[in-house]
């Protein structure tokens, strides 16, 4: 079962390395950066190669039953459509699903081409 694992102010090659090492999903937002990694690799592992002492664990969520192991959803963009998820701030003209528990008028859908 695949974990999370998250680490504070990061060197600039933790990014590389965690990819190297097989990470599912990495995400960097500022001081933090957060990767999601299959089991194989243990923390110790993950930790020897980062050069820390120890790293932040928890179990990762999975989505679509299993089938998707990622941090968050984010946007894509195709060509010059933007398609982004429902529960997220997105840009004006982007294509947007409806949120659960929200109004339908409250979120634009994206049309069946």
């Amino acid at each position: 079962m695949p974990y999370r694992i998250d680490i504070v102010s990061p060197s600039g090659e933790a990014f590389d390395q965690l990819m190297e090492l097989g990470a599912l999903d990495v995400d960097l937002r500022g001081d933090d950066l957060s990767a999601i990694l299959p089991d194989a690799v243990t923390p110790d592992r993950v930790a020897t190669a980062l050069r820390v002492a120890t790293v932040t664990m928890s179990p990762a969520v999975a989505r679509d039953n299993g089938s998707v192991w990622i941090l968050s959803p984010r946007a894509v963009r195709i060509g010059s459509i933007l398609i982004a998820p429902a529960d997220t701030k997105a840009p004006r003209g982007a294509l947007q699903g409806q949120a659960k528990g929200r109004a339908r008028s409250q979120a634009s859908i994206a049309p069946m081409i």
